[in-house]
């Protein structure tokens, strides 16, 4: 553990928030992910840690969220909540040499259809426009204990969110959803976890989300700066499974 806390205060500014315990729970439960993947010689993974053998328990006693991104920036994408749909987005761009920001869209600026693009902790560094803080995630600064959570912002310019589901009709099957459209560089700070401003490129936000909706993405999608759109399409086109682009 000791090599990983070298590491980590190496890539990251850590604030005085996430020192001390927070961190040292943290750091061991990186550590423990890290000796799954291995053990298990996994891709990616999906992991719903608000049970009481993971949260809510006394070993652990935290959401694992650094654990889970530190695993994503070095390519095994990790998503929370038991997602497994979104570890397929996930895994695709990183697979394509993108970022894979697990994340939700948040809220709406009406005025300027800007979408707010952030995650209960979840990251991967490939996402950050500039240098990222580790503070005390503040999500869950309720819980008896607490971990610590990456915070930066993603940089400005083409971005797309990927979203992948399961079809029960008219047939069984699969789908990938894709949004090309841009983040704006409008800045959230106060979210305290991973974030981007995201509007649309094929119109009015709420049209735009209403579609993307209706095609089938759940709660949650990857985000990645750059056009990704034409990449995942073909991605799709090679396994056989439907594509739509929002």
């Amino acid at each position: 553990m000791v090599e990983l806390e070298r590491e980590t205060r190496a890539r990251y500014e850590i604030d005085g928030s996430a020192e001390g315990d927070v961190l040292e729970r943290s750091l061991r439960a990186a550590c423990a992910l890290d000796d799954l993947v291995e053990r298990h010689r996994l891709d990616a993974g999906a992991i719903n840690c608000h049970v009481p053998e993971i949260r809510f328990g006394e070993e652990v006693g935290i959401a694992p969220c650094f654990a889970l991104g530190r695993q994503t920036s070095v390519g095994i994408p990790w998503a929370c909540a038991g997602d497994v749909v979104t570890a397929v987005a996930m895994l695709t761009l990183k697979l394509l040499g993108a970022a894979a920001q697990y994340h939700e869209l948040e809220s709406l600026d009406y005025e300027t259809g800007e979408l707010v693009v952030a995650s209960s902790g979840e990251h991967d560094l490939a996402f950050a426009g500039e240098r990222p803080r580790l503070i005390r995630n503040l999500w869950y600064d309720s819980d008896p204990r607490c971990g610590a959570c990456a915070c930066f912002a993603a940089p400005a310019g083409p971005a797309t969110l990927v979203g992948f589901t399961e079809l029960d009709a008219p047939t069984a099957g699969y789908r990938y959803i894709v949004a090309p459209g841009e983040f704006t560089g409008t800045g959230w700070p106060g979210v305290g976890t991973p974030y981007a401003a995201f509007r649309f490129g094929s119109g009015p936000a709420v049209e735009a989300w209403t579609r993307w909706c209706r095609a089938g993405a759940n709660h949650h999608s990857a985000a990645t700066p750059g056009d990704l759109a034409g990449e995942v399409e073909s991605v799709a086109r090679f396994l056989g499974v439907e594509s739509v682009r929002v």
